[in-house]
Formats: structure tokens, C-alpha cells, sequence
């Protein structure tokens, strides 16, 4: 596993697997707080900074879509990096 990609929430891999792409992109409610979200745009540009190579990469490969289907090429990992938000809540969140 990639060392800046801690492993996924089990309940958000198990999610995530037991749905099709589509289905998740499409149609899965995800309910998180503004902080949460804000949260893992934090964590998104913390990995970025500290390793920009990696997605000088990962950007490469995402431009070589459209406009239109670059947020489907990166909902995975924002929703991995929102998982491991979620997994921080407390019980009584």
C-alpha cells in the first residue's frame, strides 16, 4: 500500500466494494459535516504538499479525461481520504 494513502475506513472499503462505480457515484448518500468535508480537502493538499511528484502523476493521468469526468476520476480518492474523516468521529457524532 501506498505509504501516504493510510488504509480506507473497513465500513467505507466495504462500501465501496460491494457497489459498482457507477452505482456509488450515482446514487450513495453520504452524510458528513461541512468540517468533515472541509476536513479532507485539508488532508487532500497536506498529502500533495508533502509529496508533489506523486501528483504531478496522478494529475497527469486525470487531465487526459474531459472536463466533465474529472470529478468521477477523483471521487474515489476524495471519498477514501472522507472515509478516513468519518472514521475520526466520535460515537455520539
Amino acid at each position: 500500500m501506498d505509504e501516504h494513502r493510510p488504509a480506507r475506513a473497513p465500513e467505507l472499503t466495504a462500501a465501496l466494494e460491494s457497489q459498482s462505480a457507477d452505482i456509488a457515484r450515482a446514487s450513495e448518500i453520504i452524510t458528513a459535516t461541512a468540517g468533515e468535508i472541509q476536513a479532507t480537502f485539508t488532508e487532500w493538499d497536506r498529502r500533495y504538499r508533502e509529496d508533489p511528484e506523486k501528483f504531478e502523476n496522478e494529475a497527469k493521468r486525470l487531465l487526459t479525461g474531459s472536463p466533465e469526468t474529472y470529478g468521477e476520476a477523483c471521487l474515489p480518492y476524495f471519498l477514501e481520504i472522507l472515509g478516513e474523516q468519518l472514521a475520526k468521529r466520535t460515537p455520539s457524532e
